[in-house]
Parts: C-alpha cells; sequence; structure tokens
C-alpha cells in the first residue's frame, strides 16, 4: 500500500537516521529556546545535555556516511555543518 513517505530503507537507513538525528537536535534547540523563556534553569540543563549528547551522535554519523551521502545532507541542510 503506498502511503506518500518513503521508507528508510528506500531513503538508505544511516542517510535516514542521520537526517532525523538533525531534526532531534533541531526540536531541542526550540524546547531549549523555551526554556530559556520561561526560566526554567533544571529543565535547560537536562535539554542542553541532551543536545550535546546528539551532536556527538551526529559527529559519528556523518564519519559513517559516504563523501556523497554527506555532501547531499549538508547542501540540503546547510545548517547541520555548525552542529
Amino acid at each position: 500500500m503506498y502511503t506518500g513517505h518513503i521508507t528508510r530503507e528506500e531513503f538508505g537507513v544511516h542517510v535516514f537516521e542521520t537526517v532525523a538525528l538533525i531534526h532531534g537536535i533541531r526540536a531541542l534547540e526550540s524546547q531549549i529556546a523555551g526554556a530559556i523563556h520561561a526560566e526554567q534553569d533544571r529543565q535547560l540543563q537536562d535539554l542542553k545535555a541532551r543536545r550535546l549528547a546528539l551532536k556527538a551522535e551526529l559527529a559519528e554519523r556523518f564519519k559513517a556516511l559516504s563523501d556523497d551521502d554527506t555532501a547531499s545532507i549538508l547542501q540540503r541542510y546547510p545548517y547541520a555543518a555548525s552542529m
């Protein structure tokens, strides 16, 4: 049955998971901004720790990808280079 969505196998599991990780980091950054605005220091520290761990995981994922896959991801998500 066609759902209109590409599967992770069609996309490439490693590329798919790397892109999902990038989106996860962006979502955490939004949550961090909310915690700053609400002055929730304890939650802010937890979110920052999670972001740091995800950034380390992203660096490892980029190392495992081919140069072509990395270039393709960075072309589509240029902000990922600064993560």
